[in-house]
């Protein structure tokens, strides 16, 4: 079945060079006019990637931002941005988007993150079976791309998955941003350590729950690693 991807914009123009470059990699285009749309195309699961074409004058968004915080938002979504947003760009990493490309497009750049949103943001797999990995009272099914905490299901976005999955494989060292950046993101997009921190802070809220023990630990002016525990990741 042939992927749908949404694209959020008023800009005609950028709908036909997004289409066309889509289409020449085996994807399908469709155009969304406003938030309204994605919520329904997001209940009638018609399409699986979104595109978001954020400018200061369309207001979009604050507007994804408003409805990511007052509804429940699983469809993967890329968010184009101008040089220099530096607010909006922060504002909706915290909203749990998965990635934004700072203008003027780059098609194979922005090829390459599509693909990787698409190869990691597959739904949360039917089956349990495949490659685990435990720490503590956390276990993550490599294959489907899940992970459970306390036996509780926790829902985590592609970008963090990676991130969780690489400190996971190296349990007993502290590793730098620079590291987590090679880990979790394509070669050939800008991350800066903000916004590795911004990630990881949502890592965090997302593994925390009432009775669960905080299980990232920051170490100044080295990175990240895992709380010491009592029991040893295994495969």
């Amino acid at each position: 079945m042939t992927m749908v991807v949404g694209i959020c914009s008023e800009d005609p123009e950028l709908y036909l060079v997004l289409a066309h470059i889509l289409q020449g990699e085996g994807y399908e285009s469709r155009l969304i006019a406003d938030i309204r749309e994605i919520q329904e195309a997001a209940e009638e699961a018609s399409i699986e990637v979104i595109i978001l074409d954020c400018r200061p004058e369309n207001k979009l968004a604050a507007a994804y931002i408003s409805f990511k915080r007052e509804r429940s938002f699983s469809i993967p979504t890329i968010a184009f941005i101008k040089p220099g947003a530096e607010h909006q760009y922060f504002e909706l990493l915290r909203s749990g988007i998965e990635a934004c490309l700072v203008r003027p497009l780059v098609p194979a750049q922005f090829l390459d993150l599509l693909r990787g949103t698409v190869k990691n943001g597959k739904a949360k797999g039917a089956s349990e079976s495949g490659e685990r990995i435990c720490y503590q009272d956390l276990e993550m099914h490599l294959k489907d791309l899940r992970v459970f905490r306390s036996g509780e299901e926790v829902y985590l976005k592609p970008i963090s998955f990676n991130l969780l999955r690489h400190l996971l494989e190296n349990p007993n060292k502290v590793v730098s941003r620079t590291e987590l950046i090679r880990a979790a993101w394509p070669s050939n997009v800008y991350v800066g350590d903000r916004t590795v921190d911004v990630h990881m802070s949502q890592l965090r809220k997302s593994l925390k729950s009432s009775n669960a023990a905080e299980l990232i630990r920051t170490v100044r002016l080295g990175g990240y690693a895992l709380r010491m525990g009592d029991n040893a990741p295994t495969k």
